[in-house]
């Protein structure tokens, strides 16, 4: 596992496994999702493991308006905390919708339905963090999803 957010720190851990030499599966963390830097073929050939918080089959229209008006408000694209914290606000205020009154936020998000986000879906079933989470393995130089 290595948890490293800087895109050179990665790359040159992963050219430091192969001079090595060691056989092994590697995980790293979503950042790694938006480094375009990081050498597709070292990706593959060590199975690299990413989650993504991003759900593939939610609505990519839905998403264009959200970025569009987002680029329109802000002059840049969104970040993907930026359409986290939009799926999050619409997650809580759909869901408190439905629970009121609730002692606390977290409460809410416990007894919650599952919700499809723009970019993520969430669904805690009792538990502290969002237990919709994806894995993709790098194999012949692209992301495969992990299925279930």
């Amino acid at each position: 596992f290595l948890p490293i957010r800087d895109e050179q720190a990665a790359s040159f851990a992963l050219f430091r496994i192969l001079q090595d030499s060691v056989n092994t599966q590697v995980f790293g963390i979503d950042d790694w999702n938006y480094f375009a830097g990081l050498d597709k073929e070292l990706l593959s050939r060590f199975r690299v493991v990413v989650p993504d918080s991003y759900e593939e089959g939610n609505d990519p229209e839905a998403m264009e308006r959200f970025r569009t008006a987002y680029l329109t408000e802000f002059r840049t694209l969104p970040t993907i905390y930026a359409q986290q914290g939009y799926d999050l606000m619409r997650f809580l205020l759909h869901s408190y919708a439905r629970h009121m009154p609730a002692p606390a936020v977290a409460d809410v998000m416990r007894r919650a339905a599952p919700f499809r986000g723009l970019s993520q879906n969430f669904y805690f079933a009792g538990a502290q963090d969002n237990q919709s989470v994806q894995l993709f393995e790098w194999r012949q130089g692209r992301r495969h999803r992990i299925k279930k």
